[in-house]
């Protein structure tokens, strides 16, 4: 059976069919009392920050070998180490 679809229709499908847009979402989070500007996934299994970050941050990270890091450009990222129970606040929540 054939769908009788106007031009207007068949662009409507057409943008169902795009891959989504996603933008990032920034907020002020408070660090060991340091203020970053975070980007939020509320999706992530983790939190993640540069090696010159942790090190400004005077956080201790133990060695990890783990090469499954998805970075927000979407590639794969080996990490340096791992840090446990970090308190991150977020401003005004």
């Amino acid at each position: 059976m054939a769908l009788n679809l106007s031009i207007d229709q068949v662009n409507i499908m057409e943008e169902y069919e795009k891959p989504p847009q996603y933008i990032p979402i920034k907020v002020y989070t408070r660090i060991k009392g340091n203020a970053i500007l975070a980007i939020l996934d509320t999706g992530a299994c983790m939190s993640v920050a540069t090696k010159p970050l942790a090190v400004a941050l005077g956080l201790r990270w133990k060695p990890s070998t783990r090469k499954d890091v998805i970075a927000v450009d979407g590639k794969p990222q080996a990490i340096v180490g791992v840090v446990n129970d970090i308190p991150v606040v977020i401003a005004e929540a």
